[in-house]
């Protein structure tokens, strides 16, 4: 009543539409068709001074921005037996339970309960511990890559050394210092040697690879431990991040699978 513009005069034509299928019935126009506004379509009984002081008041006492609850763990809590999604009964103590065995008291998961609160607090625990076992010194690692990169460094100083003394080999021959017999011998051994140069960068190279990959899981660890130490409790956010899914047994054991496969090998 408060706001219906019919009290100052005023007419707003298709509030409501016939739908054109079935059920044929009217529907509540969200802007499906169009609208019209007509001014003094009748003589009104309130002022429009008054009418909007009214809409103003309402305004004012509205909730704006309602908050939305948020579930952690919505849609990710599965059974340990059946493997079908857990539902969340939002009673006073919200609680997960396993819907599809209720027509089945002879199931597993018949008597299936877990407090959500305390699921959370369980998941957030679990991740934080396995952080903490992770959890370790940057420092002596990054010493380790630079060592590795050192000796890559000197191989490849090496490398461009023999190739030198190759080359240098080449013209000395073709200059007539030395004959093909020597040229041969002398290049056979530079040959060698660039071999098992090459092969011995390769394995630096290697390790250095490995490091660095290593480093940079390591960082992404630490940088994940650095968001979960700073939280009070599990968040969407921490679950949208790290947690495919976590899955409930009757006797209230879980089992997390995390998205990064490979974040506490």
């Amino acid at each position: 009543i408060l706001s219906n513009e019919a009290y100052i005069g005023d007419s707003l034509w298709r509030k409501k539409y016939t739908a054109n299928q079935f059920p044929f019935q009217k529907r509540e126009n969200h802007g499906e068709i169009p609208q019209y506004y007509c001014k003094d379509h009748h003589p009104a009984i309130v002022d429009k001074e008054t009418f909007d002081k009214a809409q103003e008041k309402q305004h004012r006492f509205s909730i704006p921005n309602k908050k939305q609850r948020s579930y952690p763990l919505k849609s990710r809590v599965f059974c340990g037996c059946c493997h079908h999604a857990l539902s969340r009964i939002p009673q006073l103590i919200p609680f997960y339970m396993c819907r599809s065995s209720q027509a089945d008291p002879n199931s597993q998961c018949y008597s299936l309960r877990m407090p959500a609160a305390d699921l959370e607090q369980a998941v957030f625990q679990t991740l934080k511990k396995q952080m903490e076992l992770f959890l370790d010194n940057p420092s002596d690692e990054s010493i380790q890559t630079g060592v590795y990169i050192a000796e890559q460094s000197e191989y490849e100083r090496q490398i461009e050394t023999l190739n030198n003394e190759k080359q240098t080999l080449f013209e000395r021959y073709c200059m007539g210092e030395i004959d093909a017999e020597k040229y041969k011998a002398e290049k056979a051994s530079v040959d060698a040697e660039i071999l098992r140069t090459n092969n011995a960068y390769a394995v630096v190279a290697a390790q250095a690879k490995q490091r660095q990959e290593e480093q940079v899981q390591r960082d992404s660890r630490n940088e994940i431990w650095s968001v979960v130490a700073e939280a009070d409790g599990l968040t969407p956010e921490l679950v949208d991040m790290l947690i495919e899914k976590v899955v409930v047994f009757p006797d209230k054991q879980i089992d997390i699978v995390y998205k990064v496969k490979d974040l506490f090998e």
